[in-house]
């Protein structure tokens, strides 16, 4: 069993929740703290999470490959598989050290092996934590060019499809999971209306001098506030963000105007019976503007 080659990687997973989009991408060089809803700063842990994710995953299809690897060889083979020279090509293969956010005095450094590594975990854990062991056992198993990968079980519209008393024929190919039980993966956070950040997007590297990070965006329920994530995704990038409001009818009646106007140009507008919620509305269609997110309408 060998990684995949370029030709063959599988699709990487995405990640649909804003809060976990930032955690993974913030080095632990910007943290601060830790935010007043208890949530992390920085990808730590959801790095340690991944490495014990990721472990799990790879061993369990180096058990269900065919031929059997003995048992002694299974650490072995293990190892093979998440030498340093894989890694490096999983992350730069996904483009995920692009979008990572980190302190400037650490750019000679942030590439190395064990940096690398960090960063994969810290997507695994993420992955984990929003959709389960299921998505990372398909996703790895294919990743590593396993051989046989665990069928997944058998949904009501396949069974539907197969006459009584039959036993449905299950793909030789299809991921499922392992016979052993695997213990429930963590609540993941409140999904949000947040589309997926486009990853391979060229992240420039910040140069600010003393980096200050803000928690990470906030919800409510199940809408994400689009205004910290803009203004925090601009502050990295050095773009220089101004909001221009106006306030038109009567006072107990009017609406506010806002235009979200970054580095002297229009990319948002927004309106509502409050500034606060016109300044939303700019931030949110400034953000799809400027690229940090695909819209969905």
């Amino acid at each position: 069993m060998s990684s995949n080659s370029n030709n063959n990687f599988p699709v990487l997973p995405r990640i649909n929740v804003a809060e976990l989009v930032l955690e993974v991408f913030t080095h632990k060089s910007l943290r601060n703290g830790h935010s007043s809803n208890g949530q992390s700063s920085d990808n730590q842990r959801l790095a340690e999470l991944g490495d014990k994710v990721l472990v799990l995953a790879v061993t369990n299809s180096l058990y269900k490959k065919t031929p059997i690897v003995k048992a002694a060889d299974i650490p072995i083979e293990r190892d093979k598989i998440l030498s340093e020279e894989n890694i490096a090509k999983w992350v730069n293969h996904y483009h995920l050290s692009k979008q990572l956010l980190y302190a400037p005095d650490l750019h000679d450094t942030i590439n190395s092996p064990e940096e690398l590594r960090t960063l994969l975990n810290a997507y695994i854990g993420a992955v984990f934590t929003q959709s389960g062991m299921g998505a990372i056992t398909t996703w790895i198993g294919h990743l590593i060019g396993a051989d046989t990968v665990a069928p997944s079980p058998t949904t009501d519209d396949e069974m539907d499809e197969h006459e009584p008393g039959q036993t449905p024929k299950r793909a030789k190919n299809e991921p499922s999971s392992p016979s052993v039980p695997l213990p429930p993966p963590p609540t993941p956070p409140a999904a949000s209306a947040l589309p997926p950040i486009i990853l391979g997007y060229q992240q420039a590297q910040p140069t600010y001098p003393q980096p200050s990070y803000s928690q990470p965006v906030a919800s409510t329920g199940n809408t994400v506030t689009y205004l910290p994530l803009f203004n925090q995704t601009c502050m990295q990038r050095k773009l220089n963000v101004e909001y221009n409001a106006e306030f038109s009818g009567p006072p107990h009646a009017g609406r506010w105007n806002i235009k979200c106007v970054v580095n002297g140009a229009i990319k948002g507008v927004g309106q509502g019976v409050s500034k606060q919620i016109a300044k939303e509305e700019a931030a949110k269609q400034a953000f799809f503007a400027m690229g940090f997110g695909p819209y969905s309408g």
